[in-house]
């Protein structure tokens, strides 16, 4: 259904819980695929409070382990990638982003940093 209405599969990294949602790395949308950071807070994600969910910062091993096993793959049947940090508690997304944009770089992947959602424009 998803690919019939060209339509992205938001794919999700999260706390590593039972029954949250699943990492699937589909592209239904050969335009663009989307990732979408909330962090790995386990003690904070049921808490209900943002302040405490999306209060992680990421290891760069765990940002290169993304690249190597759905980044990679996903950019291979898409045309371009977004990739969305999600973890702005304390300020880690614009570290974390600016860190991910330096792996992606090393590992050949062109990267365009876009710092607004205006500056995105239509897909």
């Amino acid at each position: 259904e998803l690919e019939q209405r060209r339509t992205a599969l938001v794919v999700v990294d999260g706390p590593p819980l039972l029954n949250l949602f699943p990492v699937w790395g589909a592209v239904t949308n050969p335009e663009f695929f989307c990732v979408r950071f909330y962090g790995r807070n386990t003690g904070g994600w049921h808490s209900n409070k943002p302040s405490r969910q999306f209060d992680y910062r990421y290891a760069d091993d765990e940002l290169y382990e993304w690249i190597e096993r759905w980044i990679e793959p996903l950019s291979s049947r898409a045309h371009r990638g977004i990739l969305l940090f999600s973890n702005h508690v304390q300020a880690q997304a614009p570290v974390d982003a600016e860190k991910m944009i330096q792996l992606l770089r090393e590992r050949g992947l062109e990267v365009e940093p876009v710092r607004s959602v205006e500056s995105v424009g239509s897909i």
